[in-house]
């Protein structure tokens, strides 16, 4: 018997497209999330569903705030900065622990490379293994 496979959501490197759960069966409709902010009302408004794919979209959602910030990550502002997404991710569904989990596996992945030239691309790898 072949193997299905469904997808919730989709990393491009620069948004998170999710099938809006809220629309199935009758519908299949995609929401493309370019920021944090997007992606928290996506989780919010439950167009995400199910522990794990909360998790995914929280890491990626993590990763889209990063990707906003312009500036040097190992300075008051930059910690400041992904702390605030982090806080308003987590604000999204405050029951959902794979949420909290993700979102500090992110944070704790952030301040261990925060020095590194190539923190982006850390925070994304490590999204990915969360997904």
């Amino acid at each position: 018997m072949p193997k299905l496979k469904t997808m919730t959501l989709e990393w491009t490197g620069n948004s998170v497209i999710f099938i809006d759960q809220r629309k199935l069966p009758l519908e299949e409709v995609y929401v493309e999330c370019v920021n944090h902010t997007e992606t928290y009302i996506a989780i919010k408004d439950m167009i995400v569903r199910g522990a794990p794919a909360i998790g995914a979209s929280a890491a990626f959602g993590y990763v889209l705030g990063a990707m906003e910030f312009h500036g040097d990550f190992n300075s008051e502002k930059g910690i400041a900065h992904m702390k605030s997404v982090k806080e308003k991710l987590a604000s999204s569904r405050p029951t959902a622990v794979n949420l909290f989990w993700a979102l500090e596996r992110m944070h704790k992945t952030f301040l261990g490379y925060i020095s590194s030239g190539n923190i982006l691309d850390i925070l994304e790898r490590e999204a990915l293994t969360i997904a």
